[in-house]
């Protein structure tokens, strides 16, 4: 395909997008809104295959390398991209596109990929190639992540500052990408430089103008609240990612850290379906990251979960198959109040869909210690077909429901469902976790 960036290639370009977008009745100035499913909030890294629904997950994501697609000036090479998302489509999934890194006859430091373009007009023509062809049907792909973890810090961005990346990287392509009426992606904010960092950042460049989800790596949830208050809650930016979590081997990381964001998504007033995701890093792994990872490779050879794998699996099986959003018509005894902070025991109320309710019950030592019991009560409008206990490995205890005036109340042993790590950096933080699923 020939070099592309004039005027007259963006007009011709921006009339077929806008057909495109009138026909299929597709991306308005704001992300269409349904109410939010389990596989819109669940991503992993790798690209997606049919194994992919078990585990509820709904995106991927990927690099779209500046240097495979475009190895000398001027020549594209798309075949193994089309193909790529494609058969992604075919699974079910959305794929998230990293635009990413400088190619090597391109960069400012001789074979550097991590170097800034030379010439920004490079790095724009490249951007508009990608974002044109794929935003378009049949692929219409809506969000484009800009680079990875652009920090002079964390490694992936060689320059003398990360003003640079802003100036030279970022914002280009978020104008252009934004021209296509499609969602800038920020590229993944590193745990190696800090939340207030980040914001410093945003505000000098006034980037936030140009960003549509707000994307970091390996952040606590706390980080979410900040960036809520800050950009959400302001109507500054649009949504929260974390495109990249985990990669460790505490057993009860998700559920303590999934089901938390998740239900704060939903309490916050999900405005769009694709507002809150976390991906996880990575889907497959073999050797030692085999147990970091979501599945790995067993004797067989056939795909086999890890412990992670197992537990958002079974998430998937609580929470999957319909619309989700906050449950609060009930009380529990010890109180516990939905929290977002990952060290602090909390009862989680879901609806999913209209014939299941879901209190999640994230219970540390100390609390199970005081209280062995936790007893739930519920306002109801109509009997239960059952009520059980399913821990998050999938072990299912049917419970006893006791009506009275009104009241439906149940007890569950908490005690007997095992405490597991959830993470042991600073302070270890064990935790039970049990859900307690009403169906109708």
């Amino acid at each position: 395909m020939s070099r592309c960036p004039t005027s007259a290639y963006r007009r011709k370009a921006a009339l077929v997008v806008f057909a495109a977008i009138v026909i299929a009745g597709g991306a308005e100035a704001s992300p269409a809104y349904r109410s939010p499913r389990i596989s819109d909030f669940l991503g992993a890294v790798n690209v997606a295959g049919p194994e992919w629904s078990r585990y509820g997950l709904g995106w991927c994501r990927q690099d779209f390398s500046w240097g495979a697609i475009e190895p000398e000036n001027d020549r594209f090479v798309w075949e193994e991209y089309d193909r790529m998302v494609e058969s992604v489509h075919r699974c079910g999934c959305q794929i998230l596109p990293i635009l990413d890194y400088t190619a090597p006859w391109a960069a400012s430091r001789e074979g550097d990929v991590f170097s800034p373009p030379k010439n920004v007009s490079d790095w724009e023509d490249f951007v508009e190639h990608v974002v044109a062809r794929y935003s378009r049907p049949p692929l219409n792909l809506r969000y484009f992540q800009v680079w990875n973890e652009p920090t002079v810090k964390t490694g992936f961005w060689h320059a003398q500052s990360d003003d640079e990346f802003f100036e030279r990287v970022y914002l280009p392509a978020a104008k252009i990408i934004r021209r296509y009426n499609c969602y800038v992606v920020f590229g993944g904010w590193p745990c190696s430089d800090s939340i207030d960092y980040f914001c410093q950042m945003l505000d000098k460049h006034k980037a936030w103008q140009w960003t549509d989800i707000l994307d970091i790596h390996y952040f606590e949830n706390s980080a979410w609240q900040t960036l809520y208050d800050r950009y959400i809650k302001t109507g500054k930016c649009r949504g929260l990612w974390q495109t990249e979590i985990g990669f460790h081997t505490f057993p009860e990381y998700i559920p303590n850290c999934y089901l938390r964001a998740l239900h704060f998504g939903l309490r916050s007033g999900w405005k769009f379906t694709d507002q809150y995701k976390l991906f996880w890093y990575a889907f497959w792994g073999a050797g030692p990251d085999g147990p970091k990872c979501l599945t790995t490779t067993g004797p067989d050879g056939k795909l086999v979960p890890s412990e992670h794998g197992k537990r958002l699996a079974i998430m998937n099986e609580v929470l999957g198959g319909g619309k989700l959003s906050v449950f609060s018509n009930f009380t529990t005894q010890p109180k516990l109040a939905p929290a977002l902070t990952e060290e602090t025991a909390t009862a989680l109320g879901f609806r999913v869909g209209k014939d299941r309710i879901v209190v999640a019950l994230l219970i540390d030592a100390a609390t199970l210690e005081q209280h062995p019991t936790t007893r739930l009560a519920f306002r109801l409008h109509h009997r239960l077909k059952s009520v059980a206990l399913v821990t998050s490995t999938g072990d299912r205890s049917a419970l006893g429901a006791d009506w009275r005036s009104g009241r439906m109340q149940t007890s569950v042993p908490m005690s007997k469902v095992p405490l597991e790590v959830a993470r042991s950096w600073g302070k270890e933080w064990q935790v039970a976790v049990g859900y307690i699923v009403l169906e109708m």
